[in-house]
C-alpha cells in the first residue's frame, strides 16, 4: 500500500513539472517571436499614421501604395525647385503609378510642396538588334560542351 502511494506521488509530482516545463516553453517561444512582430508591425503603423496626417490636408491615392523618404540633408536638395522649401526630417511621398509627389513637413503638419512626378527609362534604339549565334557542333566539341 506504502508503495502505490509513493509511485502515485511519483506521477503527480511528475506530471506537475511536465505541465509547468510546457507552460514556460510556450511563454519564452511567444516572448521570442513577438519583437519580430513588433519590428514589421512599427513601420506600418508608422506610415499608416503618416498616411492619415497627409490625408487630412489632400486626398491621396488609393490605389498604391507610396514610398516614403526622409529628408536628411535639405543642402543637397537645394537645387530642385521641388525642395526649396524642405527642411530636415520631411517626408516625401512618392507615388509612381499615378506620377504623384508630395512634401510635408512633419513638425508644422503641413503639405509643403505637390508635384508631377517623371520616371527616366533607358531608351532602346530600335536600330540595334541583339543577336544570338548557336556554335556549330564542330565548335561546340572543339569547345568541350
Amino acid at each position: 500500500m506504502k508503495k502505490i502511494i509513493i509511485c502515485i506521488s511519483f506521477v503527480f509530482v511528475l506530471v506537475i513539472v511536465a505541465v509547468s516545463a510546457y507552460y514556460f516553453y510556450t511563454k519564452y517561444k511567444e516572448s521570442q517571436v513577438k519583437p519580430q512582430e513588433q519590428l514589421q508591425q512599427k513601420p506600418m503603423n508608422e506610415i499608416e499614421s503618416l498616411l492619415k496626417k497627409v490625408g487630412k490636408h489632400i486626398v491621396l491615392p488609393t490605389d498604391e501604395n507610396p514610398t516614403i523618404f526622409t529628408v536628411t540633408d535639405k543642402e543637397k536638395l537645394s537645387g530642385q525647385q521641388f525642395f526649396m522649401h524642405a527642411n530636415n526630417g520631411d517626408k516625401v511621398l512618392i507615388y509612381e503609378k499615378n506620377k504623384k509627389a508630395f512634401l510635408y513637413d512633419v513638425v508644422s503638419d503641413k503639405i509643403i510642396e505637390v508635384g508631377p512626378v517623371t520616371f527616366e527609362t533607358p531608351a532602346v534604339s530600335p536600330l540595334v538588334t541583339p543577336s544570338v549565334r548557336m556554335p556549330t557542333k564542330e565548335a561546340s566539341a572543339a569547345a568541350g560542351f
